[in-house]
């Protein structure tokens, strides 16, 4: 998984032709807009995944596979991302105990 920090009005190009502009942020949500051809389906990945769910549940085997798959994914993500702040966690209380020092970020020279 590619991860990518952007400011507004930043976008990313898919192909050619699917460019993801970030507009803003409101709180924890982030507002994007999907410029695409028609052609492309476009579709929130937990109404994707809902359908995928319901073609599952009716004998549809591929589908049942990719949602399987994108669940397996889902958990792997979750626990990542567990571990990432018990790391981080665990570094600023020994930070707060004197144990160790903070990290110095490196700075541009311009």
């Amino acid at each position: 998984m590619l991860v990518i920090n952007l400011n507004e009005g930043d976008y990313i190009m898919i192909g050619d032709n699917v460019r993801i502009n970030y507009d803003h942020s409101q709180g924890s949500q982030v507002v994007l807009a999907i410029d695409a051809p028609r052609e492309i389906p476009v579709k929130r990945g937990k109404f994707y995944e809902e359908g995928l769910k319901k073609l599952a549940e009716n004998g549809d085997l591929a589908a049942k596979q990719l949602y399987d798959k994108l669940q397996a994914e889902f958990e792997e993500r979750q626990q990542q991302a567990y571990i990432r702040r018990n790391r981080n966690q665990h570094q600023n209380n020994r930070i707060a105990k004197g144990e160790i020092k903070p990290r110095k970020h490196a700075v541009k020279v311009k």
